[in-house]
């Protein structure tokens, strides 16, 4: 089995192997990291460290929180799914040898894995968002931990796979994992761990595998006794009768039995020498190794025949489940198939299995999902069950039935014996009156819907009804119907069908049938009910309520019939003479059952009593105390144990009381599930209730009676005024037990349609809105509610967190508690909800007795397994009425000649009426195509202003728009107007909208761009510049091209005016540091080198040079004579012969690319290289720059290299202007032969 909870601190796994198991019994954890995280490689030995660093929260790596509360005290560090094997396999590993254990250990890690593989792939979420309201996949990591004994110290290898509560996104962040979808999953992902066990053990041991369960939904292995099992299970023996203490069971309340299983246990024991003990006490039950090793090699019979009969196993076992769900999740459906499956499939056809049941037709995928975002599926028989009610009652409220005249019914509603309210009147006349054979009237509990049948009755009696039959789900309140209206015979609904099936039952069209508890019935119930009024004619008045108790079978029968019959409403409760009570049940029946609860505990009808015992002592003298004041009461619980404790402590206070004599006779009886046993003894006095009927003895299911005498086996019992002999060896029911309990308490179910003035609640949380309105509904005045505080104390902390555990519950917190349990809705699910209305509407209307082959087919066409179930489905239906008909075949001769004499009449009946119905139809169909040739025009009028370039708009209020529509095109949109025409609308408006902001942004990119290139050119930063003129913005401009060609041309143009004033304040202002320099050089700043400002090596001055002639601007120059420009200075500057690529490749790109007045500043930087010649230093650092940028010229385009070039020439300048201020060392310019290249 598998259970889910938050993991325990990480110190518990880890000191497990070292501290908590002396001698390191357990084996070291290992990882379950499928991607891989933080580099810990799956199935190798967790580090210590890093599992409690990452169960915290945090990065093992760098100590970085992963998620917001890292480290907080109320963290979740993971989510603890233990895995535990069959008792038979545990006790098998106990005493086997060493190798034989080692498989069984990994068959054990195997079959975990598998099932963590199944939740990682349906299961593995994390939010994100707001509110946490985006679900993104994620991969689960964690580690597996492996135990082998229970706190009793038995046997029991079990495994925690721990997940931890930290999961990577596919952005990279990390954030915590979603736990819905894990406990969604974990009776499939058990099922699915028991069938991967299974294999395992097959393989690796050969040992045979059998099932148990009371589905046999479990696995165990064949020859491991019984007795050691129970031996070894002293935990759960101990869990069970805790739970008995408290006044429950396991295997009634699954959740609370697994919180008793935390609270109460204890510290682990010290496993030193475990096996030694358990070797030992295995072998005091004659078992052992040698026993052991003898299962191995067992696994018989034929593999294929062994899956054919699992095949058909699992179709039966999803036929059982749709028996009281016509809806059900494929968690559901992937639990059932691992189930059957285990033992003779593999673990990973498990969705193979799932699969063939859709592909075959054995289960319908239905469309959507069900509230809490889970997959549904259902069948194809629940579904036509469901679509043949609707069509049968669609069918019958359109034809004739008997009916009392206007004038008649509302004679005998005024006349009444009891006067009846205005609803009441008006339900009664609608019962009578309608038209059709199906009549419907729905009503709150306690609104007097026998009472306004009693004129019913009367009325069709009067207008020729020959025979009034009552019915209602069981006998009992079948019986109290057919008493209250005076009817002919009460019959429970399921020997109603079964007797009319058979021909016992005659009915025809003078017969009444007044149903009771409507809201009970079930859809397969209901579809054979319509097939009883369609084949006889007769009148159905169904009463009931769907808020109430919900059917046991699939599919909500009344909620299907109310959806083609209209039910006239009943809503005014009468029942209550207190008002306040009447208010009290109106508010549990409209989900409000704080005020409910609120207005019993201000009454001083809510009774709290500490512990299992004191509360059903406290219910017993409460029934005590109505008996004696001589007031009708009744006890009610919600399942058979509480109302047997009841019953026993109700039965100690008669016996002191000296009612009740000592016990005569006690018998194993019938439980609360088929084949339970328990064990009740009676004595004279004993008030019992039979729970079958018996048909010998006159009694049906919930009959009553008082124990007169007992003799041996026979019991005198006095019942409905008459005395019977009851032999308990011959009152028995299938399953060869006796059908026989006390009568001092009632469950739920039997208590529906009683009404006393006392009745006494036993109150837990377990109680949902329907059951609740039921319980509290009972009384003519207000329900006493008893409940066990003590429990709902437990219930109310263990829903607490951390520290707030211990805060006192306060009456207040036990009535909050009360009320959200009681407002939990869980009426019926109808698989008709989720298919398409249109669809449904189609079979329903074209009904001819089963559905289309092709329907619910995923391909589209009839699906071969549901042709065999068709022609099987018929073939019963066809046995079955031929034994129909031999049974009634004389009743069918004598009216042999009457139906032929009928039989033109009502052939010219029905076409006078389908001649009607077809003109409908065919009008029908000119309106439909008339609607879908207005929605076509008007998808094409939104297709013209779109090509036409209007603008579409929507207001904050919703008023849709458009830019210059005519009135023509007003009047299409109006007349063609549905949801899909404004679903077009909106898609075209927030296209364009979106269009617009990128359009904006778009153009904004370009502009900024475009400011940025000439600031970086106006500042000099030609890298940059380049960047932006040669990559960015053309980039930028094709976008905006693509979404406005217009738009780009005219930013284009701007550019390049804008470009063109900053070209010409360029031009200016080099024309002014032109004339600047040339005055400079005609006072001679340059004129004169360098040699003549200081002294010569012969210690004289040499001669002034004579002016420079004024240079003309080099870009007016041919390129040879820009090369000859670049010569020239590299001779004059005596610098090495590699700078005169560069130099000519600075200035031919400058000049071309840009335009600005490059041959000024190669001057000035001539005349720096000239000051530098005494500097080797100086001269070194200007060749390695040169020679670098002569290098990168080779292979970078000229534009982007110049930008490059001019950065380094600026540098060049800097240095210069650093160095010319430092004393120069004594050199001449002809020692240095600058760089090597």
């Amino acid at each position: 089995m598998l259970s889910v909870g938050m993991s325990a601190g990480a110190g518990y796994y880890m000191e497990a192997q070292a501290e908590y198991y002396l001698g390191g019994t357990e084996p070291t954890g290992v990882w379950w990291n499928l991607p891989g995280h933080f580099g810990y490689r799956n199935g190798a030995a967790v580090d210590p460290f890093a599992f409690k660093t990452l169960h915290a929260g945090f990065s093992p790596r760098d100590d970085r929180a992963l998620v917001r509360n890292a480290g907080a005290d109320n963290r979740r560090g993971g989510y603890d799914l233990t895995f535990s094997a069959d008792k038979s396999v545990s006790a098998l590993w106990a005493v086997a040898p060493a190798a034989m254990r080692a498989e069984i250990e990994a068959a054990q890690e195997e079959a975990v894995r598998a099932a963590l593989v199944l939740m990682q792939e349906r299961a593995a979420e994390t939010r994100r968002g707001r509110n946490g309201t985006t679900r993104e996949p994620v991969a689960l990591f964690g580690a597996l931990f492996q135990h082998g004994d229970t706190r009793a110290g038995d046997p029991d290898l079990h495994t925690h796979a721990v997940i931890l509560n930290v999961a990577q996104r596919q952005d990279g962040s990390w954030g915590s994992v979603a736990n819905e979808k894990l406990y969604q999953w974990k009776m499939a992902a058990g099922a699915l761990y028991r069938a991967a066990l299974a294999e395992q053990l097959q393989k690796r041991l050969g040992v045979g595998i059998e099932h148990h369960g009371t589905r046999l939904e479990f696995i165990r292995i064949q020859g491991v006794p019984d007795a050691l099992c129970q031996a070894w299970s002293k935990r759960r023996r101990a869990i069970t009768a805790e739970a008995a203490a408290l006044g429950f069971s396991t295997g009634s309340d699954a959740a609370r039995a697994a919180g008793l299983a935390v609270a109460t246990r204890g510290k682990k024991g010290y496993a030193e020498g475990r096996e030694a003990r358990w070797l030992a006490e295995a072998a005091a039950q004659g078992w052992g190794g040698e026993q052991a090793q003898a299962l191995t090699g067992r696994a018989s019979g034929n593999p294929a025949d062994r899956r054919n009969q699992t095949w058909e196993r699992l179709k039966a076992r999803v036929r059982e489940t749709v028996e009281q769900d016509s809806v059900f999740t494929e968690q559901k459906l992937w639990q059932v198939a691992a189930e059957a499956a285990a033992g003779a499939f593999p673990a990973r056809d498990i969705g193979g299995l799932v699969t063939r049941l859709q592909a075959e037709g054995v289960v319908v995928r239905l469309p959507g999902e069900d509230e809490r975002g889970r997959v549904v599926y259902s069948t194809r028989e629940a579904v036509e069950d469901e679509v043949a009610v609707r069509a049968l009652a669609r069918q019958a409220a359109q034809g004739s039935g008997l009916a009392v005249i206007d004038g008649m019914a509302r004679w005998l509603i005024q006349h009444s014996d009891i006067p009846l309210s205005n609803e009441q009147a008006g339900a009664a006349h609608h019962a009578m009156s309608a038209t059709g054979g199906l009549v419907l009237v729905e009503g709150a509990p306690g609104v007097g819907k026998s009472t306004l049948l009693k004129p019913v009755v009367t009325g069709y009696r009067m207008s020729g009804a020959t025979q009034i039959l009552a019915c209602a789900v069981a006998w009992r309140q079948a019986r109290s119907l057919g008493a209250d209206i005076g009817a002919d015979e009460s019959l429970a609904a399921a020997a109603l069908l079964s007797r009319w099936r058979t021909g016992a039952l005659a009915i025809d069209a003078r017969t009444v049938l007044a149903v009771d508890e409507l809201g009970q019935w079930s859809a397969r119930q209901a579809r054979t009910l319509m097939e009883l009024q369609r084949a006889t004619g007769c009148r159905v008045v169904g009463v009931g309520d769907r808020r109430q108790l919900q059917p046991i079978g699939a599919g909500p029968g009344m909620r299907l019939l109310t959806r083609e019959v209209e039910p006239v409403i009943v809503d005014k409760i009468v029942r209550q003479s207190d008002a306040a009570a009447r208010a009290a049940v109106r508010a549990v029946l409209e989900g409000d059952a704080a005020a409910a609860v609120a207005a019993h505990r201000q009454r001083g009808h809510i009774v709290e009593a500490s512990g299992p015992d004191a509360t059903v002592a406290a219910v017993a003298d409460r029934l005590m105390q109505a008996r004696a004041e001589r007031r009708s009461t009744i006890a009610i619980a919600e399942t058979w144990h509480d109302v047997r404790a009841i019953s026993a402590a109700v039965r100690a206070q008669l016996r002191t009381q000296g009612a009740l004599g000592q016990d005569a006779l006690t018998i194993t009886a019938s439980g609360s599930r088929p084949g339970q046993r328990v064990t009740l003894s009676f004595a004279v006095g004993d008030e019992l209730r039979f729970r079958h009927r018996d048909d010998r003895l006159g009694v049906v299911n919930g009959d009553t009676g008082r124990v007169l005498a007992i003799a041996g086996t026979v019991v005198t019992v006095e019942t409905a005024g008459r005395r019977i002999a009851v032999n308990v060896t011959q009152y028995l029911d299938k399953d060869g037990l006796c059908p026989l309990t006390h009568a001092y308490a009632s469950t739920l179910a039997a208590a529906q349609g009683v009404t006393v003035e006392a009745p006494i609640l036993l109150g837990t949380d377990r109680l949902t809105k329907q059951a609740a309105t039921v319980a509290l509904s009972r009384g003519t005045g207000w329900t006493t509610v008893v409940v066990d505080r003590t429990a709902l104390e437990e219930e109310i902390r263990a829903g607490r967190v951390d520290e707030a555990g211990r805060t006192p519950v306060t009456a207040g917190d036990i009535d909050a508690h009360l009320a959200r349990a009681w407002s939990r809705d869980v009426e019926k699910v109808s698989a008709l909800d989720y298919l398409d209305s249109a669809t449904v509407e189609g079979w329903v209307a074209g009904w001819t007795g089963a559905l289309p082959a092709t329907a619910l087919s995923p391909s589209g066409q009839p699906v071969a397994e549901m042709v065999d179930l068709a022609r099987l489905r018929a073939e019963r239906q066809q046995a079955e009425n031929r034994h129909r008909l031999a049974a009634a075949g004389a009743r069918l001769a004598g009216q042999g000649q009457a139906l032929a004499n009928h039989l033109g009449e009502r052939v010219w009946s029905m076409a006078s009426r389908l001649v009607p119905l077809g003109a409908r139809l065919e009008a029908q169909g000119q309106r439909l195509r008339a609607e879908q040739s207005a929605e076509a025009e008007a998808l094409t009028v939104l297709t013209q202003r779109v090509q036409a370039g209007a603008a579409f708009h929507i207001s904050a209020d919703q008023r849709r728009t458009i830019d210059g529509l005519s009135d023509a095109d007003v009047a299409t949109l109006r007349r063609g107007w549905t949801e899909r025409v404004a679903n077009e609308f909106d898609r075209i408006a927030a296209d364009q909208a979106r269009i617009i902001v990128e359009r904006q942004t778009a153009l904004e990119a370009v502009q900024a761009l475009t400011r940025e290139l000439i600031e970086m050119k106006r500042e000099g930063h030609w890298g940059r510049a380049g960047e932006i003129e040669f990559v960015m913005l053309p980039q930028a401009m094709a976008r905006l091209a693509a979404l406005d060609p217009a738009a780009a041309a005219a930013e284009e143009q701007a550019a390049a005016e804008a470009w063109r004033r900053e070209l010409e304040e360029m031009e200016r202002q080099s024309q002014s540091r032109r004339m600047a320099r040339e005055s400079a050089a005609t006072a001679g700043r340059f004129a004169v080198p360098l040699q003549t400002h200081g002294p010569s090596r012969s210690g004289q001055a040499a001669p002034a040079p004579a002016a420079a002639a004024p240079t003309p601007p080099i870009r007016n120059l041919s390129l040879e004579a820009r090369n000859a420009r670049a010569n020239d200075l590299v001779q004059r500057t005596k610098a090495p012969e590699a700078w005169r690529n560069p130099l000519a490749i600075y200035l031919d790109a400058h000049t071309q690319y840009y335009d600005n007045d490059a041959a000024c500043r190669v001057e000035v930087l001539s005349g720096a290289i000239e000051e530098a010649n005494h500097s080797e230093r100086l001269m070194q650092t200007l060749a390695e720059l040169c020679g670098a940028a002569a290098q990168q010229v080779l292979h970078v385009p000229a534009a982007r290299e110049a930008a490059r070039i001019a950065g380094r020439l600026a540098e060049i300048e800097e240095i210069v202007g650093v160095l010319g201020s430092s004393p120069m060392p004594d050199h001449e310019a002809e020692d240095w032969e600058g760089p090597s290249m």
